[in-house]
């Protein structure tokens, strides 16, 4: 009997059928990979490499093709972003799990580091202190095929732990990073030196600017999957400007935070975290009008980039700033409070403290007393939990720094002289073209 769609039994048909879209899925995802290949930019569809890594995944046992694949979405929605409204998170993180799980299961294994280094990152955008970014890092250092794969979980797990506070477990790491890399000709020196630096801009910063001016003298690194060559030192330029603006030298600040956007990947809350930093700035100079461009930028960036982290936070943090200056208290007070709680939500607690002792001076001022001593329980417990757990050497250069971070970020609603190394304007273009 003939089969209304044309074969015979309807079987042969059906069986074309699903050949042709195996066959088709496959020619899809590889055009798909020759074309990154071709732009390593992350300027690729977030939303068509996921939903055609679906395909895949349906069609085809095929774990190079779907390893492919993985890697190209996580880096795609790192860099580029796949915006708010994507809705197959969950599907892309499921399918990146059991690909690597397959990888791993192969005889002999098959190397998984990029793929759960680049879903670690891809995590920390929706939590940064989050389990599941750990746990993806923990099993690259676990599943390492040798030192170069451990070297760079280990790294990425330092960051891990600088994010939730953990500077004592950060450092133990370095060590083993520079046991690793015993000699100076040891591949990721930029790396260790930039990461060992950021760890320590939270406890002394004269050894935070020590470590970053030596990472800058550093040869660059070797390329890696995700991982721009130029990144590290753009991250030292980064902090470096960081620091610049802690001491006052807004001019210093600024050109460092510029220098080091122009040779970064381009990584999109990286992006956002740079017009943060950019915006806060201006905002001590009373660059009101230039510092909102910034912002806008900065809560654009997050949005597509997904970040719902750190990130976020720390931009209401500084949307409460901009609201303070214009003579907004209340509503600044609002948004602090979502600040601190989401902080807390996603495990940031030197987010958490910073926004606090903001939420705290502006309750003082506005001589709401209860407030204030509302917030001292949960401030003291996270300052002794997690930013006074070191040596007594190690605390008195931290009290130092932690007393920088805490001037810088009450001073900039104050109504007072601008910095010692001022500017009149900012040096980028964005509030004329935007």
């Amino acid at each position: 009997m003939t089969d209304p769609t044309g074969g015979i039994d309807g079987a042969p048909t059906r069986a074309l059928f699903e050949h042709e879209r195996l066959k088709l899925t496959i020619e899809n995802a590889e055009e798909l990979l020759d074309k990154a290949a071709l732009t390593p930019d992350g300027q690729i569809d977030v939303e068509a490499a996921a939903r055609l890594l679906e395909r895949v995944d349906e069609y085809t046992d095929d774990l190079d093709l779907k390893a492919g694949l993985v890697q190209l979405t996580l880096e795609a929605a790192t860099l580029s972003g796949a915006g708010q409204n994507f809705q197959l998170t969950n599907r892309v993180v499921a399918i990146s799990t059991k690909t690597i799980n397959g990888l791993l299961e192969m005889t002999p294994p098959k190397s998984t580091t990029d793929l759960l280094l680049a879903l670690a990152r891809y995590e920390s955008t929706f939590n940064t202190g989050g389990h599941a970014r750990r746990r993806a890092v923990q099993r690259a250092l676990r599943h390492a095929l040798n030192d170069t794969e451990r070297l760079r979980a280990l790294l990425t797990l330092a960051r891990v732990e600088i994010d939730v506070s953990k500077y004592r477990r950060a450092r133990r790491l370095i060590s083993q990073c520079r046991a690793i890399a015993h000699d100076a000709s040891a591949p990721f020196q930029q790396q260790i030196l930039v990461t060992a630096g950021m760890i320590e801009y939270y406890n002394d910063i004269d050894r935070a600017t020590s470590l970053l001016t030596e990472a800058l003298a550093a040869p660059d690194d070797p390329p890696q999957t995700v991982i721009g060559r130029q990144q590290p030192r753009a991250e030292a330029l980064h902090y470096l400007g960081r620091i610049a603006g802690d001491q006052g030298r807004n001019r210093d600040a600024l050109q460092l935070l510029f220098a080091a956007q122009e040779i970064s990947e381009g990584r999109l809350t990286g992006r956002g975290f740079h017009n943060l930093r950019v915006a806060e700035i201006l905002m001590r100079e009373r660059l009101l009008d230039e510092a909102q461009v910034h912002l806008a930028l900065a809560r654009k960036l997050f949005a597509q980039g997904q970040d719902t982290g750190a990130g976020e936070a720390m931009l209401h943090s500084a949307e409460a700033t901009h609201l303070l200056l214009k003579d907004d208290p209340a509503a600044a007070a609002k948004v602090l409070r979502r600040a601190t709680n989401q902080s807390r939500a996603k495990n940031f607690p030197r987010g958490e403290l910073l926004c606090n002792a903001r939420l705290a001076k502006l309750e003082l001022k506005r001589r709401n007393l209860n407030a204030v001593l509302t917030l001292i329980p949960r401030t003291t417990f996270v300052l002794f939990r997690y930013e006074l757990r070191d040596s007594t050497l190690l605390l008195l250069r931290k009290g130092r720094t932690l007393a920088r971070m805490a001037r810088q970020q009450l001073s900039a609603d104050d109504d007072r002289t601008p910095n010692r190394q001022s500017v009149t304007h900012c040096p980028c273009a964005e509030h004329v073209t935007n």
